[in-house]
């Protein structure tokens, strides 16, 4: 249920370029699911903006659910952008007081997900945010057992965050691939070039999807994938920016 929870910033760090994690401390207990997301206040006047939480619910930021044990959430947001929302966390500092309403959204894995034995998960820019939680909860958490590819597309290497956690989950679990793919790399950059859709296997069947980025993205990877012999029913996707 969406509920009024009262924060203070524990900690702020800056991953790479415009991209930072901010980490809170809650008055409150919250029940979330890996993949929803919460709706920060960014103005005196109410103004609010979402933003993905990027811990997982039973990870290490996580205190045990105790009645009247606080919580720890997490956020990466990248203030790029630089509107209300960007100028609002770039102004945070540790000890400030926040107000969110959360949990919110519905880019989940449902039970019905589990049955499947094959997930793809294609993000952009800050689309990776809900990913990672998504995918450590299934493999850390649930103990997923079937076939799992992670494809993220960002612009530049200097841009890059979390590179090593998910190197680190792929070379933990034999089920789980992780591309990525920079549309600008430099000369010195070795890894996939080009955009998302580049490195797409050739067949998708049987597999279901799950995709965040801007609305142009999902639109033309949902083409894609629904020509890589995904069902529509069975891509879901989260307009992130």
């Amino acid at each position: 249920m969406v509920g009024k929870h009262i924060g203070v910033v524990t900690e702020k760090i800056n991953l790479a370029g415009p991209n930072w994690l901010i980490k809170f401390e809650f008055e409150s207990e919250i029940n979330y699911e890996a993949g929803q997301y919460l709706s920060l206040k960014v103005s005196e006047t109410g103004e609010r903006r979402s933003y993905s939480i990027a811990s997982r619910p039973n990870g290490p930021t996580s205190h045990e659910a105790t009645k009247g044990q606080a919580k720890l959430l997490e956020l990466m947001v990248d203030v790029a952008p630089m509107g209300v929302g960007s100028r609002y966390v770039l102004g945070l500092k540790v000890g400030d007081r926040v107000e969110a309403l959360c949990p919110m959204g519905k880019f989940i894995i449902d039970n019905g997900e589990l049955r499947m034995d094959k997930l793809l998960f294609v993000a952009t820019g800050s689309g990776i945010v809900p990913m990672k939680p998504i995918i450590e909860d299934l493999l850390i958490d649930k103990k997923y057992q079937g076939k799992m590819q992670l494809i993220w597309g960002m612009r530049h290497q200097e841009e890059l965050y979390w590179i090593e956690d998910f190197r680190k989950l792929e070379s933990s679990y034999p089920n789980f691939e992780f591309r990525l793919v920079l549309s600008q790399g430099g000369d010195d950059w070795g890894g996939d070039k080009g955009h998302v859709a580049d490195v797409f296997d050739d067949s998708y069947d049987g597999w279901s999807a799950y995709i965040c980025g801007n609305k142009e993205m999902i639109a033309q990877i949902a083409s894609n994938l629904e020509s890589a012999g995904i069902k529509r029913e069975n891509i879901h996707y989260e307009k992130f920016y």
